[in-house]
């Protein structure tokens, strides 16, 4: 387990060295030091993307080495992939929202059926708040669609083949033509190794383990679920400060979760932070800071 003192070593892998079919520049490895794609592996699993993106770290030292990551500025949407590549299953969350709107608004959903290649059922949160927003869907003849995996997001446009309000809401959606892997998250994320706090709604107080961190999220490790993908937990933990020590406790969103490399027993969480004050994620960015300055200087 990758545990000792050369932890700052290694940090996420930059999002521009990652694509589809092309060739790792660096060797990545997981948060407990296996080994996820070796140097000159081709990326062709989008599955294994997914992961990487979520959970991949390569060598400080290794990444200063590459011209690409100080010259090559990434574009924000990164490449056209197939839907069916990447096996959204039951429950996975969506943001709906009628192609072309200009309010800007969305509705969370799930997914609640698929026919790869043919067909996608949805299943829209439902609420008196929501009723514009649901009027809007209904009579739109396309519905944008994003979904978050890893550390990018896809979105693309589905045609509305049908509104039904029986059994319960949902939305009949035909299988998109294009859709883009778009980089929204690019905070680079320090690994740590240290214990939080996690709290969820009507649950007991749980012990986990943070593995990285970064302004926008952290990747928290537990010995099952901590919940489902879309709700909200609470995080607390300490960060070193140059006075000494704070306190966080920080609103976070399951984004994700992976199966840990080495037991079935380990679920590696995906959390991105929400409504984090000036102080906090000024917090949060100096500690990132410190770390990868410690690191080049190894």
């Amino acid at each position: 387990m990758m545990v000792d003192t050369q932890m700052p070593m290694w940090i996420a892998v930059p999002p521009s060295l990652l694509q589809l079919d092309e060739a790792s520049a660096l060797q990545i490895r997981d948060p407990y030091g296996e080994l996820l794609l070796d140097r000159g592996e081709i990326i062709a699993d989008a599955q294994l993307l997914q992961r990487i993106q979520a959970i991949g770290l390569c060598n400080v030292e290794e990444l200063g080495q590459i011209d690409e990551v100080d010259s090559q500025e990434a574009s924000p949407v990164r490449s056209t992939v197939r839907l069916e590549e990447f096996h959204l299953g039951p429950g996975t969350l969506l943001f709906l929202s009628p192609e072309g709107d200009a309010q800007g608004d969305s509705l969370p959903a799930h997914l609640i059926g698929i026919i790869p290649g043919e067909d996608l059922l949805v299943r829209p949160a439902a609420g008196p708040a929501q009723e514009t927003l649901r009027v809007r869907l209904a009579k739109a003849a396309s519905i944008d669609v994003r979904v978050a995996v890893g550390q990018d997001v896809l979105r693309f446009a589905s045609p509305l083949r049908l509104s039904c309000a029986q059994p319960y809401w949902y939305l009949h959606l035909g299988w998109p033509a294009d859709v883009a892997l778009q980089q929204d998250r690019l905070c680079p994320r320090l690994p740590v190794h240290q214990p939080v706090l996690i709290e969820h709604e009507g649950e007991v107080r749980r012990s986990a383990l943070l593995l990285n961190l970064s302004e926008q999220g952290a990747l928290v490790q537990y010995h099952t679920r901590l919940g489902k993908a879309g709700d909200t937990l609470l995080l607390r933990f300490v960060l070193p400060t140059e006075q000494g020590h704070l306190t966080l406790a920080l609103p976070g969103i399951i984004r994700n979760r992976h199966t840990g490399m080495q037991s079935s027993d380990v679920v590696l969480h995906g959390i991105e932070f929400s409504h984090l004050d000036d102080a906090e994620m000024q917090a949060i960015r100096r500690h990132v800071q410190r770390g990868l300055l410690a690191a080049d200087k190894n």
